[in-house]
């Protein structure tokens, strides 16, 4: 959050685990929806490359997690 990475701010975000063997976690946000980032418009599932839209080969160095 401090770096900018985020949208928006993700304090205020109710979290909690379902019961059951799986662990499923289940989050309220209501900001994903009104301050996402626009869908990409696709007219063919032929168009052209476009290297000015999103593309993994953007992503800010800093968003990289070395290891895990």
């Amino acid at each position: 959050m401090e770096s900018g990475m985020f949208r928006y701010d993700l304090s205020g975000v109710v979290t909690r685990r379902v019961p059951g063997k799986f662990g499923f976690i289940v989050q309220r946000n209501s900001k994903r929806g009104t301050h996402r980032r626009a869908p990409a418009k696709m007219l063919s599932l032929q168009q052209p490359f476009d290297p000015s839209a999103f593309n993994f080969n953007l992503i800010d160095p800093k968003e990289v997690r070395k290891k895990w």
